[in-house]
């Protein structure tokens, strides 16, 4: 009797303690999920990882048949991909801001791209680079809103990328459709690189939208656009050839390309409509990986900057 006395005892003493842990173990598992979903959707990266870490580029992004099909390239400039069995896999991320939700599906990668690794081949190898995603859009409610598209590199969830791709109502877009960013070029020699091009930032605060069209980067300003302040336009491309570039310049692994938004501009030259325009080339001789752009001045530094990735040159 003394026994079952003491062993009931014990059970009642475990029981308290066993709720307990249980329901830590809900709470954190609860705190993990929301801390993981809020900090892809607020800041597009995962554990503060840098964008410029990753080089990546969508080269199709389509509606098919019912299904988002995107396809293109994607690695971490620190990893070796020359071997298959060491790729992870990838994630394609669809989020809804406005439900604040997240929808995952899965990527295929590792396809070999001979022609990514060529171009930014050095001490690592990039070959086995290629992404493919085959998404069925019935999974989704794509009445619920807007789905920004993001690349999640590595399932173990190192940090994500945003694309600067939408899906909304069976539609992909380049531009955020909430957000009134498209300059009205029609007519104009402008057109067919705002609707061809990739929209690379729009500032309507600031009056300036930033395209890509092949390997050149276009500045287009409207009337609120302050040529009256000391404002230049901030160009630093990134590559991963740093003995490439100028013995200053080797160090920080990039290349200041950044002037006076007149020392390009090609208003008169071409017809700009409405807006004054300036254009930038984009460097042949080196690699490129990123590219940081926006507003700068001597005095405050950055106005407001955006990083991107150009992809290959054409």
């Amino acid at each position: 009797m003394a026994g079952q006395e003491r062993s009931n005892h014990i059970m009642r003493l475990r029981k308290p303690a066993v709720v307990t842990a249980v329901v830590i173990v809900i709470l954190f598992g609860v705190s993990f999920v929301y801390y993981y979903c809020h900090t892809i959707i607020n800041d597009g990266l995962l554990y503060e990882i840098n964008s410029s870490s990753y080089v990546y580029e969508v080269e199709k992004a389509a509606i098919e048949q019912d299904e988002l099909v995107l396809q293109g390239w994607c690695f971490h400039l620190d990893e070796d991909l020359s071997g298959r069995s060491s790729i992870p896999r990838m994630r394609v991320l669809l989020a809804d801001r406005k439900q604040n939700r997240i929808s995952y599906f899965n990527a295929g990668y590792g396809l070999a791209r001979e022609d990514v690794n060529a171009y930014f081949l050095g001490e690592k190898d990039y070959t086995y680079c290629g992404f493919e995603a085959t998404i069925d859009l019935f999974s989704l409610k794509q009445d619920a809103g807007v789905y920004e598209i993001y690349l999640q590199p590595d399932e173990r969830n190192k940090g994500t990328v945003r694309t600067g791709l939408y899906l909304s109502e069976g539609k992909i877009l380049y531009a955020d459709p909430a957000a009134d960013l498209i300059p009205d070029v029609a007519g104009t020699d402008l057109e067919e690189i705002v609707n061809n091009g990739k929209l690379i930032a729009c500032r309507p605060e600031e009056g300036i939208c930033v395209y890509q069209y092949g390997w050149k980067l276009y500045y287009i300003a409207d009337e609120k656009y302050p040529f009256d302040k000391s404002w230049s336009i901030g160009l630093n491309v990134h590559t991963n050839h740093p003995e490439c570039l100028p013995e200053e310049r080797q160090k920080k692994s990039f290349e200041a390309l950044g002037a006076s938004f007149r020392n390009h501009e090609v208003t008169g030259k071409i017809d700009t409509g409405q807006y004054k325009a300036a254009v930038w080339e984009l460097p042949v001789k080196y690699p490129v990986t990123t590219i940081d752009t926006g507003n700068w001045t001597s005095e405050d530094g950055w106005i407001w900057k955006v990083r991107f990735c150009p992809g290959l040159p054409e």
